[in-house]
């Protein structure tokens, strides 16, 4: 979504610290130890970019808030992309 800033929306499931020490160390292509946001790796300005956090007394909660918020903002070229597609089942604790 080129009109978005935006990149990647999740939890962490253990210490923020070990999920993003375990994002960096995981190779292109790898599942493990965290296999997810792979795609921002392949960015060219993948070294400027950086990561917001917040805590949570319901961390499921609030990123199904931000994961709906998020595209419900999206610009008409995104959001009609993502609007068009089945909604996503919604994480339970």
């Amino acid at each position: 979504m080129p009109d978005e800033t935006i990149l990647y929306i999740g939890l962490a499931g253990t210490s923020l610290r070990t999920r993003v020490r375990d994002y960096y160390k995981t190779p292109l292509g790898a599942r493990r130890p965290h296999a997810g946001g792979w795609f921002i790796k392949s960015l060219a300005n993948v070294n400027d970019l950086l990561v917001h956090f917040a805590p949570a007394d319901d961390p499921c909660a609030a990123e199904n808030a931000m994961l709906g918020s998020f595209c419900s903002r999206l610009g008409d070229d995104a959001g009609g992309a993502v609007r068009s597609r089945a909604p996503v089942p919604v994480r339970q604790p």
